[in-house]
C-alpha cells in the first residue's frame, strides 16, 4: 500500500510546498536524478548565514556506492530497519572554527537553516526527506576522515515515496497516522496581540 499524502491541516494557510513537507519512512527504490540533488544543494548554498560564513557541508551517498553504506552503516539500528530502501543518504556537517581558529557559534542553526532550504527544494521537486539523529556522529566522522574543525550534525534521508507495507508495525502506523504540531499560539509571543 502507497502511503497517503499528509498535506498538513495548517490553522492558516501557509505555502503549498510548506503544507505538503512531511518526513516520510516509506521510500520508493527508484533512483533520485543527479539534477535534483544539485538543485537541493544549490538551495542549501544560497541560505541566510551569519557574516555569509556558509558553515554547512554535506557528504551524498547514492545507494549502491561507498558512500552509502558508510553512511547506512553508521545509522542506529532503529534507522537502518527503514532506510534499506532509501536511494540517498547525506551527511550534515558544519564547520565549528574558521580557517582564523575562531569559534563559529552559530554554526549549528545557520547549517539548519541550509538544511531547511535543501528539504523545500527537495519537496518542490517531488521528493521526501527524512532527517535523523540516529545515528553515530563521531564514527562518521572518523570514516570519512573530516577534520577537527568539522562536526556531524544529522543524516537525511532522501528519496521518492514508496510504500509502506516495507515498514515494520510500528513504523507503518507511525506513517499512517494524522500529522500533529502544537497550537500556533503556543510556540509564540506577539507583544502586539491583546
Amino acid at each position: 500500500m502507497m502511503n497517503p499524502i499528509k498535506i498538513a491541516d495548517t490553522e492558516v494557510p501557509i505555502y503549498p510546498i510548506l503544507a505538503n513537507r512531511y518526513s516520510t519512512r516509506a521510500y520508493s527504490d527508484r533512483a533520485v536524478e543527479q539534477e535534483k540533488i544539485t538543485k537541493m544543494m544549490e538551495a542549501a548554498r544560497w541560505a541566510p548565514s551569519a557574516g555569509n560564513s556558509q558553515p554547512w557541508r554535506f557528504i551524498v551517498g547514492h545507494k549502491g556506492t561507498e558512500n552509502w553504506q558508510k553512511i547506512y552503516d553508521n545509522l542506529m539500528p532503529g534507522n537502518q530497519l527503514w532506510c534499506q530502501h532509501v536511494p540517498v543518504l547525506i551527511v550534515v556537517c558544519g564547520l565549528n572554527v574558521n580557517d582564523k581558529g575562531d569559534k563559529m557559534a552559530f554554526s549549528l542553526y545557520d547549517t539548519g537553516q541550509s538544511v531547511a532550504h535543501l528539504t523545500i527544494q527537495a519537496t518542490a521537486d517531488g521528493l521526501y526527506c527524512h532527517q535523523m539523529a540516529g545515528i553515530h556522529p563521531n564514527l562518521l566522522h572518523d570514516i570519512f576522515e573530516l577534520p577537527t574543525n568539522i562536526s556531524v550534525y544529522t543524516v537525511i534521508a532522501v528519496g521518492y515515496l514508496g510504500n509502506a507495507d516495507h515498514l515494520n508495525d510500528d513504523f507503518k502506523a507511525r506513517e499512517l497516522e494524522r500529522r500533529t504540531r502544537k497550537p500556533l499560539e503556543s510556540l509564540f509571543v506577539d507583544k502586539t496581540q491583546k
